[in-house]
């Protein structure tokens, strides 16, 4: 399977983070009840930050195209629409429709799709919800073919690996690539730090700039630990869904 995926981060307007977050459990309990291709709904929050980050993905890109335009979530995006202040990114995976970009437009989004390396997807495998781990990581570099190549180390070991849910690299424009993650918990992630190690160290000289950031339930410390080297904000989740197998 390979779900159309979408990544969009907002800046609510000051002091009105709490009301948004309010709205949003509705909000998602709407879209599980009437859009069966929404194969995943999420919704994290960066209070500091007054930031919301929604992770979504469906059948294909017409599941989208259904979102946009469901009727059902009309009252409710009245509600939130005020006090949303503006979008600081929207991603897609892969190519949407023209209907898609068209509704979006009528929102003043224009979003960048992503141009995608080989990657690993094993979503519908088995997952516990409570302590899945979700990463997108952006960085800029000096030379994108040198991330081409080590990712294809990460390719053969990958097969190895328990519980590396979704790992896919992705092309944002000539020097900044984006790594969108998701493991079942916070032992794979640090045990998969350690097995490609070596292709880290690789590519850490042409990293120019790095922001990760860590969505879902709280780490352990550990993997706490071993972040701290990085430039890691952490969005906790309010609520959503993911039903991919």
């Amino acid at each position: 399977m390979n779900p159309f995926r979408g990544y969009l981060k907002i800046k609510v307007k000051e002091g009105e983070l709490k009301a948004f977050q309010s709205l949003v459990p509705s909000f998602i309990e709407k879209v599980k009840e009437t859009e069966p291709n929404a194969l995943q709904f999420e919704a994290f929050s960066n209070e500091e930050r007054g930031e919301i980050i929604w992770l979504e993905s469906y059948v294909d890109n017409t599941g989208f195209d259904f979102h946009i335009s469901n009727p059902v979530l009309d009252d409710l995006k009245m509600k939130m629409m005020p006090l949303q202040d503006s979008i600081v990114d929207m991603h897609f995976m892969s190519a949407p429709t023209n209907a898609a970009l068209v509704g979006l437009q009528q929102y003043g989004i224009s979003p960048n799709v992503l141009s995608p390396f080989p990657g690993t997807n094993r979503l519908t495998e088995g997952r516990v919800a409570e302590k899945n781990i979700q990463i997108a990581l952006t960085m800029e570099l000096s030379d994108v073919t040198v991330f081409s190549r080590l990712n294809k180390g990460n390719l053969e070991l990958a097969p190895k690996q328990e519980g590396l849910l979704f790992h896919q690299g992705f092309q944002i424009d000539k020097n900044r690539i984006i790594v969108y993650q998701e493991y079942k918990d916070s032992e794979t992630l640090l045990s998969w730090l350690d097995v490609t190690d070596h292709l880290s160290q690789q590519l850490f000289p042409y990293i120019k700039g790095l922001n990760t950031e860590f969505c879902g339930n709280p780490p352990s410390s550990a993997l706490k630990e071993k972040a701290a080297q990085w430039d890691v904000v952490y969005f906790d989740k309010i609520a959503g869904f993911k039903r991919f197998a």
